[in-house]
């Protein structure tokens, strides 16, 4: 319904005859509403109700840590607009939703690293967070954040690294996969820009997951894939927070990207060794109390007999830690759709038909995986040194060192 033009002085809007009924009956209950509040509440307004903004005057000053009134509880919005770091999108959540952030104080020390690679990322993220100088370029904003690039096989623990680091310094992890990017060179400066401001904005450790098709060495063939890595170059340069990027294609990378890298650590194929400490850990976990309070899966002589099998035969077989996470769950679910305890015959079950189509994968390419990765030149066969590239050695040192 159209509002018609009022002739008196003011110049204003009124109601219509038909609304205006409507707009009394609900003044009236604001009054009603608000008069009651004020008795609750023992306000020291005048019993006479005061419609006027000084009433609201109250609302200028709140102290966060006392419990607000019903009327303010009434003023604000049920939804609040949030980004989802799981989605990667702005959207409107219910505020009854929302709770503090919990992370996993625990979780760098589960990490199944080498000692010297998580004592070097450790370092050069609380460098950073200091504001250290050495951070700091000859043209002002360029080089002023740090980038990690984690490179080897699948599964062993490149992901998990940066997951663990954000948890570790307690801050949010921006997962951002090319497919998120895109591969239009028009529109790529700018998602990379607002992506960029945002982790700086946020203070998180941001992760661009599987960034092979950035990285990659140009030629003179694909001009569409030589726009994308001088972009990505370009914009690198500028970031000025943590950034992490994982690859299991380093042998095709631009070499441009050598010095605006701070680190580069290669991450080998799990060892025996390896192996039986991220088994054991996905082991004990089944011994611990669940999320929700209840009983744990496993007794402790249950934990012990499933660790005997780990050394005996288990460690031995050719899993990472993404395999053998998907064999604990896997076994767990064979065991509880039969209705049995978790137990040996399960994982062998599990083990013994992901061998089955491993061995056929063998036989299909004529090659294993690693073999196969090699004689592509993506990465060796076999990683048995650490190499460190650093973009600012200090004086008097190589800008390389294999550890």
């Amino acid at each position: 319904m159209v509002q018609e033009k009022d002739t008196s002085q003011n110049g204003g809007l009124y109601y219509p005859a038909e609304r205006a009924a409507k707009h009394t009956s609900q003044l009236e209950f604001a009054t009603e509403y608000i008069a009651k509040t004020r008795t609750k509440h023992r306000s020291s307004y005048a019993t006479t109700p005061d419609y006027s903004t000084s009433w609201f005057t109250e609302f200028d000053v709140i102290d966060p840590a006392s419990e607000p009134t019903e009327l303010m509880l009434i003023l604000c919005p049920p939804k609040v607009h949030a980004f989802s770091l799981l989605q990667k999108s702005w959207s409107e959540y219910y505020v009854n939703h929302l709770k503090p952030v919990q992370f996993q104080n625990n979780a760098w020390s589960r990490l199944v690293l080498d000692q010297e690679y998580k004592d070097v990322i450790q370092a050069m993220v609380t460098s950073y967070l200091r504001k250290s100088d050495m951070f700091q370029d000859l043209v002002p904003g360029k080089g002023a954040g740090i980038a990690i690039l984690l490179h080897g096989p699948p599964g062993v623990g490149k992901t998990l690294t940066a997951e663990c680091v954000a948890e570790s310094f307690r801050k949010p992890l921006y997962m951002v996969t090319a497919g998120d990017l895109g591969t239009n060179p028009e529109t790529l400066e700018a998602k990379l820009s607002r992506i960029f401001d945002l982790a700086v904005r946020w203070d998180a450790v941001l992760l661009l997951d599987e960034a092979d098709v950035f990285l990659q060495d140009r030629d003179y063939e694909n001009l569409t894939r030589n726009a994308l890595v001088s972009i990505f170059l370009r914009t690198l340069e500028y970031f000025k927070g943590i950034m992490f990027l994982t690859s299991n294609r380093v042998g095709a990378f631009d070499q441009a990207f050598q010095s605006r890298i701070h680190i580069t650590l290669g991450i080998p194929e799990f060892s025996d060794e390896v192996r039986k400490q991220v088994w054991a850990i996905f082991i004990k976990d089944l011994g611990r109390k669940r999320i929700d309070g209840s009983a744990p899966l496993l007794t402790e002589e249950e934990c012990k007999a499933l660790g005997h099998e780990v050394l005996t035969s288990w460690s031995r077989e050719p899993l990472n830690g993404r395999q053998i996470r998907n064999c604990v769950r896997s076994a767990l679910a064979l065991a509880q759709n039969k209705q049995e305890r978790l137990c040996a015959k399960h994982f062998n079950t599990v083990i013994r038909l992901g061998n089955t189509f491993t061995q056929y994968m063998t036989r299909l390419q004529k090659v294993e995986a690693d073999e196969l990765a090699q004689v592509k030149g993506d990465r060796l066969a076999e990683m048995r040194s650490l190499v460190i590239r650093s973009s600012q050695p200090e004086s008097g040192e190589s800008a390389e060192t294999a550890a």
